[in-house]
C-alpha cells in the first residue's frame, strides 16, 4: 500500500528504500505513515510547486515525515516572521529541506551570533538565503574562520562584506583559502594585491586551481605588460573563474580590433557578448558615430531608446562569425 503510493508518486526504488528504512519513521504503522506522507507531500507541493523537488527533498531527508503537519507549518511561519519572503524560503528549502525542522531556539541563537559579530539583519538574511546551512554551523567554527581571516589582514567590516557576498567562505577549510593565496602568489602577484582580489571577489576561493592557472596563462599569452595584467585581475578578479575558451575568444577579439584599452580600463566589459559588441561596432561605423566605451557597453534598454533599434534587429543586421576580422 505504502510502496504503491510512493511508486505512483514518482519515487525510485532506491528512494523508497531510503524512506521506509529511516529509523525516525519506522515507529509508525504503515497506514499511519502513508497518511503522514500523503499529507506532508501535499504541503510540500504547495511550497516547492514541483513534485520532483518534493521527491528529492523527502528522499534526502525522510525524517521530515517524523514531524506533524502543524509543526512544519509553524516552522515555516517562524521563518517568515524572521523576514524571509515566500520565494526566498522556497530557494532555501530546496537547498536545505531539513531547515523546516530546525528549532526556533537554534535559529535565533545563530542570528544572535551573527548580530554580535556585527552583521546587520539584512546581511544575515542575504547570507542565509544563499547558504541556509549556516543555521547548522557551530558558533566555534564561525569564530575560528573570522579569526583566521583577521590574521590574513582583513577587518571585521571586510569579513562581513566578503561573507555576505560569498557565505561559502565559512564552509571551506583554512587550507583551501591558504592554497588559493599561495597559487596566486606563485604568479608573482604581490600579497596586498592577492588579498585585495579576494576582498573584491571572495568566490575565487571556490575556483579550482586548474581554472585559475589556465586563465592566468591566457592573460600572459596575450603579451600584455605585467602592469596591465595586474590592472585587469585587480579590477575584475572574477575573470579568473570564467570559461577559459570564452576568455581567450574575448581577448583575441579586442586585440584584433585594437580595442584592448577598453578592457584595461574596465575588464568587466568582457561580460558583454562578442556578438553584441561586434554588432554595435558595425552600427557605429555605418552611421559615422564616434566609438566610446560608454556607448559600446551601455545597457540594452538605453541603447535601444537612443538609437531606435532593438537588440534582436541589431544582431540580425550585423551577425558576427568567428572568421570576421574586419578592422573597425
Amino acid at each position: 500500500m505504502l510502496k504503491d503510493y510512493l511508486i505512483a508518486y514518482g519515487y525510485s526504488v532506491n528512494q523508497i528504500n531510503k524512506i521506509i528504512t529511516n529509523y525516525e519513521i519506522q515507529k509508525y504503522q504503515e497506514t499511519k505513515l502513508l497518511q503522514k506522507i500523503q499529507t506532508i507531500n501535499t504541503y510540500l507541493e504547495n511550497i516547492f510547486k514541483n513534485k520532483n523537488i518534493v521527491i528529492k527533498a523527502t528522499s534526502d531527508y525522510p525524517q521530515l515525515y517524523g514531524y506533524d503537519l502543524e509543526y512544519l507549518k509553524n516552522k515555516y511561519q517562524e521563518l517568515q516572521e524572521i523576514g524571509y519572503q515566500e520565494d526566498e524560503l522556497q530557494k532555501m528549502l530546496i537547498n536545505l529541506p531539513i531547515l523546516l525542522c530546525y528549532s526556533q531556539e537554534k535559529i535565533k541563537n545563530k542570528i544572535q551570533t551573527f548580530t554580535s559579530i556585527g552583521y546587520s539583519k539584512e546581511n544575515i538574511l542575504k547570507m542565509t538565503i544563499k547558504m541556509p546551512q549556516l543555521y547548522g554551523y557551530q558558533e566555534e567554527k564561525i569564530i575560528e574562520r573570522i579569526n583566521y581571516l583577521q590574521k590574513l589582514g582583513y577587518s571585521i567590516e571586510d569579513i562581513i562584506k566578503m561573507t555576505t557576498q560569498y557565505p561559502q567562505l565559512y564552509s571551506f577549510k583554512e587550507s583551501r583559502i591558504a592554497d588559493t593565496i599561495k597559487l596566486l602568489l606563485s604568479f608573482s602577484l604581490p600579497l596586498p594585491i592577492v588579498l585585495k582580489m579576494l576582498k573584491v571577489s571572495p568566490q575565487m576561493i571556490g575556483y579550482s586551481s586548474e581554472k585559475i592557472q589556465k586563465n592566468l596563462q591566457i592573460l600572459n599569452s596575450m603579451n600584455y605588460s605585467k602592469e596591465k595584467i595586474m590592472c585587469i585581475i585587480t579590477l575584475y578578479p572574477s575573470i579568473l573563474g570564467i570559461s577559459s575558451d570564452s576568455l581567450l575568444k574575448h581577448l583575441e577579439f579586442y586585440q584584433e580590433l585594437n580595442l584592448e584599452e577598453i578592457i584595461f580600463k574596465n575588464p568587466r566589459n568582457l561580460l558583454q557578448s562578442i556578438e553584441l559588441t561586434y554588432a554595435r561596432l558595425c552600427y557605429f561605423k555605418e552611421h559615422d558615430i564616434p566609438i566610446s566605451s560608454r556607448k559600446l557597453f551601455m545597457k540594452k534598454s538605453e541603447f535601444e531608446r537612443i538609437y531606435q533599434i532593438t537588440t534582436e534587429d541589431l544582431l540580425a543586421l550585423y551577425p558576427y562569425m568567428s572568421s570576421n576580422k574586419k578592422s573597425k
